[in-house]
């Protein structure tokens, strides 16, 4: 039961981010924080989801009535089909296609406004007629919703079902296109999707682009270390050639960090004969009396002696094995990993203070990890 309430809390978490684009971040200024600028607060239902219809068709795999189920529980209005139900549009209202949707946002008009308004807000009048084009065609968007952070967005099926549709930020002029099916993981829910505008793709890219580079330069003025340099090392255009995504690390301790040590290799930065680190000579590094007082500084919120006892300690197995063989995907991590063997079942995990000696067994069961520093300092020295 678990297993099946975990299934339908991802799904609807897919499908309410495919109504509503929810979680836009956008960039205002170089000085400025990053913010959230179109989230929805969607209504739960009411009854237990465990027991609702709309788990129960999931599990079975019906996209098409799942939909129908959740766009009547999670959209604020429905709009198109009451209309046709009141005789206000015929029955034979014609559905919007991809390629008019795509025109009406391509416009080199409507693209005009959308950069002078700098992606946010159109004015009143360039947002009614953009809803108007829609209009003209499909008479009415299906559903209607009103985020609590501003803006109107609508939603206008492809099909009577709906498994395919538009979604149109009336107030900003982008749109959406989703397809809703089982995805490559063999998941019930959205299959594909893409901006209908280029312009949107490229301001998107350019803004998870600022984002991030953002966050990396916050991170790396709050927590310097020897691991901000490797980082730099990717972004750097030349190594980027050797396609530093191509291999991620699936390690429990690393998911998708990069195989750093490798990459400055073929960059030839690091000798393709450096060794691997030894236990035993980690062992004796981690004895190493400087080193343990530095780490005793650490403890508490003194954060500044953290990154000191960190680098010192990966200036130490820097010296050996030329870098860490895999760094963690974020940089405030701040963790990495030496192999121990060619076979990477055997490694040494450095986290802020604490080293640990990984090992797993042949049955790929993971056995205690060995601490090579047991205690805080101001315990093993009582």
């Amino acid at each position: 039961m678990n297993k099946r309430r975990n299934i339908v809390i991802l799904i609807l978490c897919l499908l309410a981010l495919a109504c509503a684009l929810a979680a836009y971040a956008v960039v205002t200024n170089e000085d400025e924080s990053i913010e959230n600028t179109a989230i929805i607060d969607f209504e739960k239902p009411s009854e237990d989801i465990e027991n609702s219809e709309l788990t129960r068709v999931w599990v079975v795999g019906d996209v098409e009535d799942a939909l129908a189920n959740f766009l009547y529980r999670f959209m604020l209005e429905e709009v198109r089909q009451p209309m046709i139900d009141g005789g206000e549009l015929p029955e034979d209202t014609p559905r919007i296609t991809i390629e008019q949707a795509t025109e009406i946002v391509t416009d080199p008009t409507l693209e005009q406004e959308i950069v002078k308004a700098d992606f946010q807000s159109l004015p009143l009048e360039i947002q009614e007629k953009l809803e108007r084009d829609f209009d003209a065609i499909a008479g009415a968007p299906d559903y209607r919703a009103f985020p609590a952070a501003g803006g109107q967005h609508n939603v206008y099926g492809l099909n009577d079902k709906c498994t395919e549709f538009i979604s149109l930020h009336v107030d900003s002029g982008s749109a959406y296109y989703y397809k809703l099916g089982v995805n490559d993981r063999g998941e019930a829910g959205v299959a594909e999707s893409y901006y209908l505008s280029e312009l949107w793709t490229d301001h998107q890219k350019e803004v998870s682009e600022m984002v991030k580079q953002q966050l990396a330069q916050q991170n790396a003025a709050e927590k310097p270390s020897i691991l901000n340099g490797y980082y730099t090392k990717l972004e750097n255009s030349a190594i980027q050639t050797l396609d530093a995504y191509s291999k991620r690390s699936q390690l429990e301790d690393t998911p998708n960090g990069y195989y750093m040590k490798e990459i400055l290799q073929e960059a030839g930065e690091i000798s393709d004969d450096a060794p691997m680190l030894t236990l035993e000579r980690v062992k004796d590094i981690c004895a190493d009396t400087e080193l343990i007082e530095l780490r005793a500084e650490g403890y508490g919120d003194y954060e500044d002696k953290q990154v000191d006892f960190h680098n010192a300690l990966l200036s130490e197995l820097n010296a050996i094995a030329g870098a860490p063989d895999v760094i963690s995907e974020y940089l405030a991590d701040g963790r990495c990993v030496y192999f121990l063997n060619d076979a990477e079942t055997e490694y040494i995990l450095v986290l802020s203070l604490e080293v640990y000696h990984v090992s797993y067994n042949a049955d790929g069961s993971r056995r205690a990890d060995e601490a090579l520093f047991p205690l805080p300092y101001s315990e093993s020295t009582e």
